[in-house]
C-alpha cells in the first residue's frame, strides 16, 4: 500500500505514520530523503527480504524536493509497494502538478492531507459581523468552530458586539469606556444600523439565547441565525 501524506501539519503527518507503524507490530522501518538518496538504493531495500520475515514500513520524505524531478521515485513506490507499505511525506501541501499526486491513481496511493486549522481572533470575528462583512463574518466563525469554541460563548460576544455598538449609536456615556482601538470600528459601523433594529436585534439575541440554554436549538443553528439578524 502507498500513502501519500502533504500538508504543513507535519506532526499529524508523523502521528499517522506512527500509527501505521504500530499497526504493523514487529517491523522493519526505513526512512529515506529524496533530496540525499538515490531511487536505486530505496529500491533495493524494498525489494529486499528481511530475515526475520517482518513486514517493511518505507517512508520517503520528498519535503523541499520542489521541482526535482520525482519520476524514478514514483516508479520505486509503486514497484516496492508489493513487498512494503509506503509512504511519501511532504511537510507542505503538494500541487496538482506533483508526480506523486498527478500519478496516485495510477500507483493506487491512497492521498491524505494534513493542514493546519486556520486560527481565528474572536473580535475579528465580532468586528466583521459588527460592520455587516457576510463573507467575512463566515470565514472568521469557521476558523473559530475547528478552534472548538462553543455556540453560546460566540452569541454571548456578539451581544458584548452589539452592546458596544448600542453605545455608540445612543450615544451612552459608557461609550468613552470603550477601548480606543474598538471606538473607531463601532462608530463606522453606527450607520449601519438604526435604533429600533438595534433594539429588535436585541430582544432577538435574548430569545436565542433562552431557547439555546432550554434545548430549542440544535448545534450549529445558534450563531448562524444571531449572524443573518445583524446583517440583515
Amino acid at each position: 500500500m502507498i500513502y501519500i501524506l502533504h500538508g504543513d501539519n507535519l506532526p499529524k503527518s508523523r502521528d499517522f505514520i506512527l500509527d501505521l507503524e504500530r499497526s504493523l507490530g514487529d517491523c522493519a522501518k526505513f526512512e529515506f530523503r529524496a533530496l540525499d538518496t538515490l531511487s536505486e538504493k530505496i529500491e533495493e531495500v524494498g525489494l529486499s527480504v528481511d530475515m526475520f520475515g517482518r513486514p517493511k514500513l518505507i517512508v520517503i520524505d520528498i519535503s523541499g524536493a520542489g521541482r526535482m524531478n520525482l519520476t524514478g521515485y514514483k516508479d520505486v513506490a509503486k514497484r516496492i509497494s508489493d513487498y512494503a507499505n509506503v509512504v511519501i511525506l511532504s511537510g507542505s501541501e503538494l500541487t496538482k502538478g506533483n508526480e506523486f499526486i498527478k500519478s496516485s491513481q495510477e500507483i493506487g496511493a491512497k492521498v491524505i492531507i494534513n493542514k493546519t486549522p486556520a486560527t481565528s481572533n474572536i473580535f475579528a470575528f465580532v468586528d466583521a459581523v459588527v460592520a455587516k462583512n457576510r463573507s467575512l463574518s463566515y470565514l472568521e466563525l469557521k476558523n473559530l468552530l475547528l478552534s472548538g469554541e462553543d455556540d453560546i460563548y460566540l452569541l454571548t460576544m456578539l451581544t458584548y458586539g452589539l452592546r458596544n455598538l448600542s453605545y455608540a449609536k445612543f450615544k451612552s456615556e459608557a461609550f468613552s469606556k470603550i477601548p480606543p482601538f474598538a471606538k473607531n470600528k463601532v462608530q463606522s459601523a453606527t450607520s449601519k444600523y438604526s435604533e429600533v433594529g438595534i433594539k429588535e436585534i436585541y430582544k432577538y439575541f435574548y430569545d436565542l439565547d433562552l431557547k439555546a440554554k432550554t434545548g430549542g436549538y440544535p448545534d450549529g443553528i445558534l450563531v448562524p441565525l444571531a449572524i443573518e439578524k445583524m446583517l440583515t
